[in-house]
């Protein structure tokens, strides 16, 4: 289950199960995407299987999604979804503060 609080500290359930419990806390929800927004993050996922994402926008909750994407593996053998190497704890933020465009001109 997926579970977000946000910046009123309300938890509601947003998901259906998928590797354990994931509790997601936002402390600002309503961040504007522009120059300088706080895209940090913080993922910590227990051996006891559940998830915590504390970010201070959810630019940084959709960060740490992405990664804990990238740790969730498929075990053939078990039929299952599996995160190898628990517990891990993940503290993130952009190298810099603004974002790289590519023109390609051709």
């Amino acid at each position: 289950k997926i579970f977000m609080a946000t910046d009123e500290f309300v938890i509601k359930e947003i998901g259906v199960p998928l590797a354990g419990t994931i509790f997601v806390n936002v402390n600002n929800a309503n961040a504007k995407l522009q120059l300088l927004v706080d895209e940090s993050y913080t993922l910590d996922v227990g051996s006891d299987g559940k998830i915590f994402v504390t970010a201070a926008t959810q630019f940084g909750a959709y960060h740490a999604l992405e990664t804990l994407s990238q740790l969730i593996q498929y075990d053939f053998s078990e039929d299952k979804y599996v995160i190898a190497n628990v517990p891990w704890h993940i503290e993130d933020k952009p190298r810099f503060p603004h974002r790289e465009v590519l023109i390609d001109t051709s």
